[in-house]
């Protein structure tokens, strides 16, 4: 996303909703013991 450029203010908010859902429901963080954000929160409950 660091270059993309979007065309309208609704497509930005697609792409950003898009990179968040992917940020923390798929993507695993080392810091998290390599487990995405809301696997680890479950885990942490």
């Amino acid at each position: 996303m660091n270059q993309h450029w979007f065309r309208t203010l609704d497509e930005a908010k697609y792409e950003i909703d898009l990179w968040r859902e992917h940020y923390n429901h798929i993507r695993p963080h080392s810091s998290l013991n390599y487990m995405p954000p809301v696997e680890y929160a479950k885990h942490a409950a």
